[in-house]
């Protein structure tokens, strides 16, 4: 789980991308295929693993 503090962040998950803002949270499954680029200001965000 990912929740955006400042700027932005762009996911690209099996090819579509996924825009994230300040305030924004994004869940991904264990193990998804993905990759991102922060915003044009950058990006400050928390990440936190769960365990299952």
């Amino acid at each position: 789980m990912l929740h955006v503090i400042r700027g932005s962040i762009t996911f690209y998950i099996d090819g579509e991308p996924f825009t994230c803002f300040k305030g924004d949270r994004l869940s991904l499954k264990r193990n998804t295929p993905h990759s991102s680029k922060a915003g044009p200001n950058g990006c400050t965000y928390v990440i936190a693993v769960l365990k299952s």
